[in-house]
């Protein structure tokens, strides 16, 4: 009886640690997916930042008035206001550039880049028109890089640690930590 006892008290606790270990292990498994949930979810809302921005940036109009007909970009007719606030995704997406691949955020920084060196603040509503003309086909040949690497992007977006690994392997990230 004794042994019966003792062999049912060792079985309950080799099943009990059983169960206190695997219960462990999938609570670090589930730790890891809703981690995973989470940066996945933040490069995600980044990327459609970015794609919001590519949509607007994909209307064009071309005037037919006799003076100039080159085109330009609809937002850069619709007044400074309203562009500063049709670039905001691009403002928003720059803050959030951790979460975005080397390659779609330095695209991005260019663009970004060429919208201050066009002085889009401080632009009055008579100049957009001619300032859109004349960087239309700069504008348009970023935005198709940019969404040609968004769509490169996508294959991968759940593969952060490689992305960061990537990054940290950027010469210029390391030479601007050191200084």
């Amino acid at each position: 009886m004794e042994t019966i006892l003792a062999s049912a008290a060792i079985a309950a606790i080799i099943s009990v640690t059983g169960t206190i270990v695997l219960n462990i292990y999938l609570n670090r498994k589930t730790f890891k997916n809703d981690y995973f949930k989470i940066i996945i979810q933040k490069r995600i809302e980044t990327y459609e930042l970015l794609e919001d921005q590519i949509s607007i940036l994909k209307l064009s109009v071309i005037n037919n008035d006799g003076r100039n007909d080159s085109p330009y970009h609809q937002i850069f007719s619709m007044g400074t206001k309203h562009l500063l606030i049709s670039t905001q995704n691009l403002v928003l997406a720059n803050g959030k550039s951790v979460w975005l691949n080397m390659k779609t955020n330095n695209k991005m920084t260019e663009l970004v880049q060429l919208g201050n060196a066009i002085g889009l603040n401080s632009l009055n509503d008579s100049d957009l028109i001619d300032a859109g003309r004349k960087h239309y086909w700069k504008i348009a040949q970023l935005r198709d890089e940019l969404e040609i690497l968004i769509q490169k992007d996508i294959l991968t977006l759940y593969d952060f640690s490689q992305m960061i690994k990537r990054k940290l392997e950027d010469p210029r990230i390391h030479s601007s930590s050191r200084t």
